[in-house]
């Protein structure tokens, strides 16, 4: 019984022993690849989700009505932080004297956004708006154009505008 073992030859065991590793190989790349995948996707989520800020946070600073000015302000706050955040803030009282003498209400139109750059808890992104802007000195509207340089950053898993700069 040297040359079998329980009634099979070596060689199917060594063929069997190849297959084996053969096997679990595949299985290791196969995961791999699998997660890979996966990282991939989550990243281009990842990425998707960070335009979606900046162009939420572009039309919510183009919305802007002088009669429900404290909840179109602290909506911009709740998605901000760092140095945006901090300017914001401290420009919130401007902001609020100034849309209530002119009976500001301002619409967005259109937006349009892209990708700058990405980098797991950082982005870049360039977004575009029209609005129609109403007030004491434009009852009729006036139509403008903005262009905004906006730096998201991952924070407690959420994106969150974090530097603005408005582009000519």
């Amino acid at each position: 019984m040297s040359t079998e073992t329980r009634g099979l030859p070596r060689w199917f065991w060594a063929v069997a022993g190849v297959l084996g590793v053969i096997l679990v190989g595949l299985i290791v790349i196969t995961a791999n690849l699998g997660l890979s995948v996966h990282d991939k996707s989550d990243r281009a989520g990842q990425r998707d989700k960070a335009l979606a800020v900046a162009r939420q946070q572009a039309i919510n600073l183009g919305s802007i009505d002088y009669r429900n000015l404290q909840a179109d302000i602290q909506r911009i706050l709740t998605g901000s932080t760092g140095q945006f955040r901090e300017t914001f803030q401290s420009g919130a009282t401007q902001i609020t004297q100034g849309a209530t003498q002119q009976q500001t209400v301002s619409t967005v139109q259109q937006s349009h956004v892209a990708l700058v750059s990405f980098a797991g808890d950082s982005a870049e992104a360039i977004v575009s708006l029209t609005t129609v802007t109403t007030g004491v000195n434009a009852k009729q509207g006036q139509a403008n154009t903005y262009r905004y340089q906006m730096e998201l950053s991952k924070v407690g898993g959420r994106w969150l505008l974090s530097k603005m700069e408005l582009v000519p």
